[in-house]
């Protein structure tokens, strides 16, 4: 009987695996809103009793022609303020592992990452997306998204999937409400995203439906959300509201018509052009008590991607125009990193905007009313608890929370602009 052979079976016993150490994210993220409303403007440490915000409506200056000869000069007035007010959110963020995950990843000799580490990162990722999400949309009643076509759509032909307005707003794993009549209908059901295809914006909910099923147009709601107008965190759509009803920060806006409406443009659908940028920012120089020539070094433009590229298109155009002869097709007319300013105004791009729109954001009118900031949950100076098993025993897991209590405001709407229903470019 011949001797067995000394093939790859008789080797592979003591072959070493190789593992990459490079662990590449499959999944969007993006913090832009974040830093820029929370991180970056005014912080006004608060307490859980609502914030008042004072505003001067008016300056009641009374004015008539008189007869300075013994004329009846008449009687006055006097500025008029009122006032809003601002009461905070809380939010937790909840990352669980356990001890095997742990002590099996604790040095370079067992593993190329640490997943404690590893799993820290990511919450406080998760975290600033996701508030970054609530302003972007922003209605006060905590909506990441709409949905965009019902549930029964099969996305790949295994799992069921929501089209949204924009999926970048939502985050694999997380669990969200759906509220079929809109905020303030009552919540329908909730659904956990098991999957993301941003460019085409599919949320995948699982392999199979939701029930009842996510209609078109439904709100989805950051999960545990009360679901109604004002018990949420504050951002672009609810105070930059372009309606003379309703309410901003609690003020009627009827009994102070035209001060809490902040300039805006309807494009109806057309393109983004120099022209309507143009019209935006005079709308601000008209009805708020910005000079000409003024300091806007606070001043944005925040919009998502395709409005971004609906801009670069424009300037394509007008480059292509004012550069004719063999020296336009020797220029690089889509620079690695275009130039990103309307008017001298800084325009930056955001994931997690709203499609169509454009935002002209004063940031010296923003602040955040905080109670606590973004920080791990401690009692009695302990980070880190234990979940219970059903002896009563711990479970050899850990659990960790980070939170967040606090609102979002805007002193001024008026020195703001918005432009909305804007043609989104071919492809977006």
């Amino acid at each position: 009987m011949a001797s067995p052979v000394g093939n790859n079976a008789a080797a592979i016993s003591f072959e070493l695996e190789r593992v990459r150490p490079k662990l590449p994210e499959l999944f969007a993220v993006d913090d832009t809103v974040f830093n820029l409303i929370l991180a970056r403007t005014k912080r006004d440490e608060v307490s859980f009793r609502p914030e008042r915000i004072p505003f001067q409506v008016s300056n009641g200056v009374a004015g008539q022609v008189v007869s300075l000869d013994g004329g009846d000069m008449g009687v006055g007035g006097g500025s008029q303020t009122t006032f809003g007010s601002l009461s905070p959110v809380q939010f937790d963020w909840i990352i669980q592992w356990t001890k095997q995950a742990e002590i099996g990843t604790d040095s370079s000799e067992k593993a190329t990452k640490k997943y404690a580490q590893l799993i820290l990162r990511a919450h406080m990722k998760a975290a600033q997306n996701d508030l970054g999400a609530l302003i972007a949309y922003g209605d006060g009643a905590n909506t990441v998204g709409l949905a965009t076509a019902a549930s029964a759509l099969s996305g790949d032909g295994v799992n069921f999937a929501v089209a949204v307005d924009n999926a970048t707003r939502f985050r694999q794993g997380a669990q969200y409400d759906y509220y079929n009549s809109g905020v303030g209908g009552g919540k329908t059901g909730s659904f956990t995203v098991t999957g993301i295809d941003y460019v085409n914006k599919l949320l995948y909910i699982g392999t199979v439906n939701t029930s009842p099923a996510i209609a078109n147009g439904a709100a989805l709601l950051f999960f545990n959300s009360a679901g109604t107008a004002g018990s949420g965190l504050n951002g672009f759509t609810a105070l930059q509201s372009t309606s003379t009803t309703g309410s901003f920060l609690g003020v009627t806006k009827t009994s102070s018509p035209g001060n809490f409406v902040t300039p805006s443009v309807n494009e109806l659908s057309n393109a983004l052009s120099p022209a309507i940028a143009r019209l935006i920012l005079n709308y601000l120089y008209i009805v708020s008590n910005i000079e000409s020539e003024g300091d806007m070094s606070d001043y944005m433009f925040h919009t998502d991607v395709a409005q971004c590229a609906a801009w670069e298109n424009a300037g394509l155009v007008i480059t292509q125009l004012t550069q004719p002869g063999p020296d336009a097709t020797s220029r690089n007319l889509l620079a690695p990193k275009m130039e990103q300013n309307i008017g001298g105004i800084k325009l930056r791009k955001s994931r997690q905007a709203l499609p169509g729109r454009i935002d002209l954001l004063d940031l010296g009118t923003w602040f955040v009313a905080q109670v606590q900031e973004l920080d791990y949950y401690s009692a009695g100076g302990q980070e880190v608890f234990w979940p219970y098993g059903a002896s009563g025993g711990i479970n050899a897991a850990y659990l960790k929370y980070l939170i967040w209590v606090g609102n979002v405001g805007c002193d001024n709407p008026k020195r703001n602009g918005v432009i909305t229903n804007l043609a989104i470019p071919s492809g977006y």
